[in-house]
């Protein structure tokens, strides 16, 4: 009987503490919510907020554009109804595929995907423009395309700029694009450039970017591609040991290469 008094009590007291911890919380991010709300008014006021909604963008996407985090944005949008009658201004664009309306002959699509899905999320400073959304596994800037396919923001920016995209919003560059200032995340084209494997490898050796993938075959590729291994090792009748001195690799790396790549 007395150790269930004191279990029940355990309980209540566990009860109480929760219920206590959750209320300084609460107290805490009101407090930090009011502090940037107050913030946000002086950058900006409700009716330019209920523009950006009006033109498609999102609470992510404002929240970006003006500084924010999306959670300020959001609690801003609440407490000023901005939401309230914005149903009908989103954008029909959403009901039908990328891909399905260039297949269908309209003109524009791609830039249209540009506007909202890339554009918004690039930080623009007065050097570098820095992608605020997915990287892939090497830190460079990522975005699924038109087609669903993964491209880097850098490769997609450089080549909006050369005017070097299909009619599905996808890079036609066969070498690499290479960064000036040696900020993964950029995609400022004038920071950008065109170069070979060979570019690319020089690159990376002045920037002291070899020693973490001196034994890593799947970073290879970074330095050469398939094509520049095969003229390698046939034409120039290399060894794999050859290749590797060549390329600042160890020959167990380069053998594997090959062999992922049945060269």
């Amino acid at each position: 009987m007395d150790t269930n008094i004191g279990t029940k009590l355990s309980k209540g007291m566990e009860l109480q503490f929760k219920n206590l911890a959750w209320n300084l919380l609460l107290r805490v991010c009101m407090k930090y919510s009011n502090s940037n709300n107050k913030q946000i008014h002086q950058v900006t006021t409700t009716d330019e907020v209920l523009k950006l909604r009006q033109q498609g963008l999102s609470h992510k996407q404002i929240a970006i554009k003006l500084g924010f985090n999306r959670c300020t944005v959001s609690t801003f949008i609440r407490k000023n109804n901005i939401d309230k009658d914005i149903q009908w201004c989103k954008p029909e664009a959403n009901t039908t595929s990328f891909k399905a309306r260039i297949d269908n002959g309209e003109q524009g699509i791609v830039e249209e995907w540009l506007t909202t899905k890339v554009y918004p999320f690039i930080k623009k400073t007065k050097e570098c423009w820095e992608w605020s959304e997915k990287t892939n596994t090497k830190g460079y800037g990522h975005v699924n395309g038109i087609l669903n396919n993964p491209i880097t923001l850098h490769k997609l920016m450089y080549a909006v700029n050369t005017n070097k995209l299909n009619k599905y919003g996808i890079p036609c560059i066969s070498g690499f694009v290479l960064h000036k200032c040696d900020n993964k995340l950029c995609c400022n084209p004038a920071h950008l450039y065109e170069g070979t494997a060979k570019d690319n490898f020089e690159d990376m050796r002045e920037r002291g970017q070899l020693s973490s993938v001196m034994s890593n075959q799947k970073l290879v590729s970074d330095v050469i591609t398939i094509d520049e291994m095969k003229r390698l090792y046939y034409e120039e009748k290399l060894t794999q040991t050859e290749i590797g001195n060549k390329l600042g690799f160890k020959q167990v790396t380069v053998s594997a290469f090959m062999k992922k790549y049945n060269i």
